[in-house]
């Protein structure tokens, strides 16, 4: 899979985080891929990601959409969101059943794409990064929590 990062704005802010994404892809991306495709029993379907690093809330786009990830994040932030936001592309193809949060599906794929990438307390603070976002993040990994008998949340 290849992923384009692309520039929007020269601000030096978002040029360097830009950068960062860039590096951590060319560093990890190997390792993350195995991860996903090892946890997730499957490839992923996507060839080629747009990449768009911006100040907003990260979003994983869709199909021939961007990923737009936020530029202020912490590196640590960065390696776990950018995870989560590859997650939503590797299962953009299930089909979630009715009344379920695509979060539900998609936390235990990550969690373990986080331990095998950067170990047990890397994904131990991502969950608890994700927990202080929303509280739709937080309600899933309860849920994920309840299920696989975690004390992660």
């Amino acid at each position: 899979m290849e992923l384009i990062f692309k520039n929007i704005d020269e601000k030096s802010e978002l040029v360097k985080a830009l950068n960062e994404y860039e590096n951590l892809w060319n560093k990890d991306g190997e390792k993350i891929m195995e991860a996903f495709e090892e946890v997730g029993g499957g490839k992923f379907l996507v060839k080629n990601i747009q990449v768009v690093v911006y100040e907003g809330i990260s979003k994983s786009g869709y199909r021939d959409k961007p990923m737009m990830l936020r530029a202020s994040y912490s590196i640590e932030q960065k390696r776990s969101m950018f995870i989560h936001e590859l997650g939503h592309r590797f299962i953009e193809s299930k089909t979630i059943p009715k009344g379920v949060d695509v979060h539900e599906i998609l936390n235990p794929i990550i969690y373990k794409v986080w331990v095998k990438a950067y170990g047990e307390e890397f994904a131990k603070k991502a969950v608890e990064f994700e927990c202080s976002l929303n509280p739709r993040y937080a309600s899933a990994w309860k849920k994920f929590a309840d299920t696989f008998g975690s004390n992660s949340v």
